[in-house]
């Protein structure tokens, strides 16, 4: 189960960098190259951070994997700006999984890196845990509400700024321990090595975000993670100083490098000094707004009349739906989702985001079963133990319920009628589990769709939410209006109870 809650976070510093403090007796300032101006750059020791207050309505929590049921991933449910930025890149460190197993798994830790009035500084730790073997890293994120833009921390820098601390670490003393991986971080197109995983038994910097600021490419990181400063932590003080932090390579430790608050600014992009500026005011964080879920507008069409389809998605709700879900207001479509029972108990707030944004949610059983296998007790409960968690997400009873691999008899089609719903096919089907190709899906879309067609996909598939947007534009081109079986079938669903429906004019 997913728990949500408000972050704690630090005004004076940034937490998850575990500021830093005082340096070290041989950390001193450092030369770059003739043609480049010295910066001041040290070797600190990082220090714990009092004083944590409130980001009132930032809502971030964790919750387990639907895919890697050992995994436990970040989720952001608001702002919607950051959540469509952290969601998505949670599921994609979770996809360089090679083999998702008990062995193979990847968690998360979220926390706020430091707030002052309408920018917040979030961070999520990540350990992938490999074979009784572990490595940390850490993404961060700049949020700011004045104009709600996102910038992740590689952001802030420019190339020249990057290459200037490259240099001032190459001149530090040749007693001080520079951590590789920071410098690896900061050149942008070098060939480095994943990092090698140490074993559970190791002491490793603690994996809350809001205690440390760990970074360390994943034991099976992709080339793109180490170019750039994907994998950096790189932070502000409110004093204006630059913190570097990432693991050292030669031990089990972390090393910390601050950069003096005079030679920061010239080392930024435009959004890094718009940043830091904000950081150095020191003011209260100004709450998040919590938007309410407003309803998409309902098509006013008449269905027996016009031509219309209708998108249905099974098997969420998923990693991927919140994401489907925003491609849906954008282009103010409804659908009808088919949600799994353990699903909806697992992260209710979606299905009730599913139901007050207008779209029609239905019932696809409580574990994906093949419904004629099962006893008369056993089908009752993956029937009703579903409606049940999907009334009580927030969302109305269910009318509709597509069986899994649209498996079903007279026995089950009898079941379904008994529990107030219409079993609900398809007649169309893209088979985007299988392709899971997102041009694919679209070119089976439109080839099988006509008036009255309801259209099947899924919304736990990236490839599937991907081809959505598109799939409308291309729809509403060739004259179709979206809409809701409901409404396709004219809203009144009574007359379809314990009927199967494959589409408008295909029920039996």
């Amino acid at each position: 189960m997913r728990s949500h809650k408000n972050i704690a976070v630090g005004l004076v510093c940034l937490s998850i960098a575990s500021c830093a403090a005082s340096s070290q007796t041989h950390a001193a300032s450092a030369t770059t190259r003739p043609t480049e101006k010295a910066i001041s750059i040290a070797k600190v020791r990082p220090v714990s951070f009092d004083g944590p207050e409130t980001v009132e309505g930032l809502d971030v929590g964790t919750e387990k994997s639907a895919t890697a049921p050992h995994s436990s991933l970040v989720r952001v449910a608001n702002p919607d700006v950051l959540a469509s930025k952290v969601n998505l890149w949670a599921v994609e460190e979770q996809r360089k999984l090679s083999r998702p197993s008990a062995k193979e798994y990847l968690t998360m830790s979220p926390g706020v890196c430091g707030a002052s009035g309408t920018i917040v500084c979030f961070a999520v730790d990540s350990t992938r845990h490999v074979q009784g073997k572990k490595a940390v890293s850490t993404q961060i994120w700049y949020l700011d509400m004045s104009d709600k833009s996102v910038r992740q921390s590689q952001d802030l820098l420019t190339q020249s700024g990057k290459n200037k601390v490259v240099h001032a670490l190459d001149s530090l003393s040749p007693d001080t321990s520079v951590s590789m991986s920071i410098k690896r971080v900061l050149k942008p197109n070098s060939d480095s090595p994943t990092a090698t995983p140490t074993s559970d038994s190791t002491p490793v910097a603690t994996q809350s975000a809001s205690a440390s600021s760990t970074s360390a490419p994943a034991p099976s990181a992709s080339s793109d993670s180490q170019n750039g400063m994907g994998s950096a932590g790189v932070f502000f003080q409110s004093d204006g100083s630059l913190v570097l932090r990432a693991p050292n390579d030669e031990k089990n430790g972390f090393d910390s490098y601050r950069v003096a608050s005079r030679d920061v600014e010239k080392l930024l992009t435009e959004e890094g000094k718009k940043l830091r500026s904000g950081i150095m005011q020191k003011a209260n964080p100004v709450p998040i707004p919590k938007p309410e879920s407003k309803p998409i507008p309902k098509p006013d069409v008449d269905c027996r009349v016009a031509s219309c389809v209708a998108l249905t998605f099974d098997d969420g709700p998923g990693d991927q739906t919140d994401r489907l879900l925003a491609a849906l207001r954008e282009k103010g479509v409804r659908a009808t989702f088919f949600t799994i029972g353990k699903n909806v108990k697992a992260r209710p707030d979606l299905v009730k985001k599913e139901a007050a944004e207008g779209h029609s949610v239905g019932n696809h059983s409580w574990d994906h079963p093949q419904l004629t296998k099962l006893t008369p007790e056993e089908l009752r409960k993956q029937l009703k133990n579903t409606s049940n968690s999907i009334v009580e997400a927030g969302a109305p009873a269910p009318v509709l319920m597509r069986p899994p691999y649209g498996s079903s008899n007279a026995d089950v089609l009898k079941a379904i009628g008994e529990n107030g719903m219409a079993e609900t096919r398809w007649d169309v089907d893209t088979e985007d589990w299988k392709n899971k190709n997102a041009a694919v899906t679209t070119q089976r879309a439109l080839a099988g769709a006509r008036p009255g067609s309801v259209i099947l996909m899924h919304d736990i598939h990236a490839s599937s939410v991907d081809a959505v947007p598109g799939l409308i534009d291309q729809l509403k081109a060739k004259g179709y209006t979206l809409v809701t079986v409901p409404q396709l079938m004219g809203d009144d669903m009574t007359p379809y109870i314990g009927h199967r429906i494959f589409s408008q004019r295909n029920v039996k």
